[in-house]
Parts: C-alpha cells; structure tokens; sequence
C-alpha cells in the first residue's frame, strides 16, 4: 500500500430551483441590510450609500461564491 496516491474530489450542482431559492433568499437579504443601513442613526447621507456599497458586493459574493452558503 506504500505509495499509492489517494484522492477525494467534491463537487456541488445546483438545479434552476435551488438557484432560484438562493436569488430569492439574496434579494430578502440585501433589502434588510439596505434597511438596516437606512436606519442607523449615525449614518448620514453620503456615507450610508457607501456603506451599502461595500457591504452588497460582499454579500452578494457570499450568496454566490463562496461555500459557506452552498453547502448542501
């Protein structure tokens, strides 16, 4: 059994109905979040726009690319 290489490849599909669910669950998230944002006090005008801007992309990025939300 010396020297034999051993493997374990994964891989994660999606049907059209779970990425529909993941979009759905993407768009209640960003509008929380942008009701959140809208929301805090401190955070006036320019700088509550430019923290949706940072925070969107990230989640955005979590919704879609990473596998924290794509385990199954």
């Amino acid at each position: 059994m010396t020297g034999q290489n051993v493997g374990v490849t994964t891989q994660v599909m999606r049907g059209p109905e779970s990425w529909g669910y993941i979009y759905t669950m993407l768009g209640f998230t960003l509008t929380i979040e942008s009701t959140v944002i809208g929301m805090m006090t401190p955070v006036v005008f320019p700088w509550n726009i430019v923290l949706f801007v940072i925070v969107a992309p990230i989640t955005i990025w979590a919704f879609i690319e990473s596998g924290w939300v794509q385990t199954s």
